[in-house]
């Protein structure tokens, strides 16, 4: 029997090294598992290497019968090549910029990607040509791939679903209305959601949102959350029971740190305050793991500026962090913080992973933030009540409370609790019901 073909709209996909890339693999894995022959539609290697950087252990981990094709997009507004600048960019780029992203436009109502549109859709034209499709799944951001799906059900009657990983209408950070109904976004919108076979999101609250905005679809919205891949921690072992008494405390964060400078200051000054009340994490380290920045200035700039300041305050930054490392570095961690942009819409899928270590948490961010109903029950939850320097250190103090009365017990309870945000069952039954959807609509 045929398997039935899906083209997923993945911009992102490994070996990006960004947050999307473990839902998206994790999401593909389980639509082979379901039964499809998947193609992936991704930008090439070379955009994100100019963007987010690639990590291509991310690609140990995807499925060898899914096929990759990457596709010439890119942003024009981080080339670094001088030699390539036109003298408009030269001598106001800001302006440049605007004009660049105003072109956008013209395609698609998304600055910055909108020019994606033709690519996305000659990609889907030429491979209906050669391998014909019966299921599209388009996974935004970016919106683009919104009009890519609309244009496979147009041009081909070709189903789609959607997997929302923010919101469009809603903006995330804020919590605000992006654009009204009546907008060129708000049509375009409402007809890619009465189209969509089914609509996830990553969390209830971007979910209720559309729901009460778009009520007519509600009944095909439906929460497909983020979670952990359990085979991205093969090899960890918990610090915290191999640490002698007198060991100085290893705190750490691994990530994108998206936030902005002041609040990363926040956190420095915090660790400074905290070191002042307690002796142990006077004598302690503190990590900062991951990306700070996008682009050129990715790895460098003002934020790592910012902690090369507080180096004589024990820390220190130690670069991205690939796929195949994340294991050993949450190895080498006592304490782990979180931190977060954005307030009720927002998870971040880098929680799940943390809980997954059985470590200490540190929260620091918007205590509104979504993430917080995920956090609330985990055994080593060290939470600031506000996101201020001083609500901060007694997050840190509390951490280093939970530390000192720590136990294999402790840390398998913590580990427990995770394990139900592991990736594998709800990537799993996420494809299951759209083969589902798939087959009740060829009936």
């Amino acid at each position: 029997m045929t398997k039935p073909h899906v083209v997923f709209l993945a911009i992102g996909f490994p070996p990006a090294s960004k947050s999307s890339t473990y839902r998206h693999r994790a999401s593909a894995n389980a639509l082979i598992e379901a039964g499809f022959d998947v193609t992936i539609l991704n930008a090439s290697r070379a955009a994100w290497e100019q963007e987010t950087g690639i990590d291509e252990s991310l690609l140990d981990g995807v499925h060898p019968d899914i096929k990759i094709v990457e596709l010439p997009l890119f942003r024009e507004d981080l080339e670094t090549d001088i030699r390539t600048y036109s003298q408009e960019r030269v001598l106001d780029f800001n302006a440049w910029r605007d004009d660049l992203f105003n072109r956008d436009l013209d395609f698609f109502p998304e600055r910055v990607f909108g020019h994606w549109l033709p690519t996305l859709c000659q990609a889907i034209d030429d491979i209906q040509k050669m391998h014909p499709i019966d299921f599209v799944l388009a996974s935004p951001g970016p919106y683009v791939v919104l009009g890519a799906a609309q244009h496979a059900f147009d041009a081909y009657s070709i189903p789609y679903a959607l997997d929302y990983r923010d919101g469009w209408s809603v903006d995330v950070l804020t919590g605000e209305q992006a654009f009204t109904d009546s907008s060129v976004e708000g049509v375009l919108e409402n007809r890619v959601l009465e189209n969509s076979l089914s609509t996830t999101f990553v969390n209830d609250a971007i979910r209720d949102a559309y729901a009460q905005r778009y009520p007519q679809y509600a009944e095909k919205m439906h929460v497909f959350r983020n979670g952990y891949v359990a085979m991205d921690l093969d090899g960890y072992t918990p610090h915290p029971l191999r640490r002698n008494t007198n060991d100085p405390i290893r705190f750490g964060y691994v990530g994108t740190l998206n936030i902005v400078n002041d609040d990363v200051e926040k956190i420095l000054e915090a660790w400074v305050a905290a070191r002042e009340q307690n002796s142990n994490i006077a004598k302690a380290t503190f990590t900062i793991a991951g990306h700070l920045a996008a682009g050129s200035s990715r790895g460098t700039g003002s934020k790592q500026q910012l902690i090369e300041k507080y180096r004589n305050q024990g820390v220190t930054y130690s670069g991205p962090v690939k796929r195949s490392e994340l294991a050993g570095t949450y190895s080498q961690f006592d304490i782990a913080l979180f931190t977060a942009v954005g307030a009720k819409f927002v998870t971040s899928g880098k929680v799940y992973e943390l809980m997954a270590t059985g470590l200490p948490i540190v929260s620091a961010h918007d205590p509104e933030l979504e993430a917080v109903n995920v956090l609330r029950d985990y055994p080593l939850w060290a939470p600031a009540h506000a996101f201020d320097t001083t609500s901060i250190t007694q997050a840190m103090l509390r951490a280093v409370d939970l530390l000192d009365s720590i136990s294999v017990e402790t840390i398998s309870q913590s580990q427990t609790y995770a394990q139900q945000f592991e990736r594998t069952a709800s990537s799993q039954n996420f494809a299951r019901t759209l083969r589902q959807l798939l087959q009740e609509r060829s009936l």
